[in-house]
């Protein structure tokens, strides 16, 4: 019987491999902290990727490096990676407001909450989540 089971479960040699594609998902995500929505029926891209981002400076340039600078080169005037302190606390109610996420356009951005980024879909909430645990921890640069 066990034999059976696997055999359905093996392809035959005809079988042609296929690539899986990137996909979206249209379903809503919510914060488990106060219930909002933090991708309300918008298509989140689904990528495969390294282990999960910290919600470290060291952590955010990481991500930053990996998913924002395609459209956020630094020569294009928004350098998050090369903020220090004073840079991040003259964006209030710009970029990043130290320890109000929701009052931080950056995480508004990745969470469904303003613009909608990176082009292309919003990253799956437990890639950016990340990202609003920092700034609701103060946005720490070293």
């Amino acid at each position: 019987m066990l034999m059976i089971a696997l055999a359905a479960c093996s392809g035959s040699s005809t079988d042609t491999p296929t690539d899986a594609p990137e996909h979206t998902d249209d379903t809503d995500d919510t914060d488990d902290t106060d219930g909002s929505s933090a991708h309300s029926g918008t298509s989140v891209l689904h990528t495969a990727g390294p282990e999960p981002y910290e919600a470290t400076w060291a952590g955010m340039e990481r991500l930053f490096e990996d998913h924002c600078d395609v459209c956020h080169p630094s020569q294009a005037g928004f350098n998050l990676h090369v903020a220090i302190p004073a840079d991040i606390a003259n964006a209030t109610g710009r970029y990043v407001v130290p320890g109000d996420a929701q009052a931080s356009s950056l995480w508004r951005s990745v969470s469904d909450q303003g613009v909608d980024m990176p082009l292309g879909g919003l990253l799956p909430l437990e890639t950016v989540d990340p990202v609003r645990v920092w700034i609701e921890a103060g946005a720490v640069v070293p």
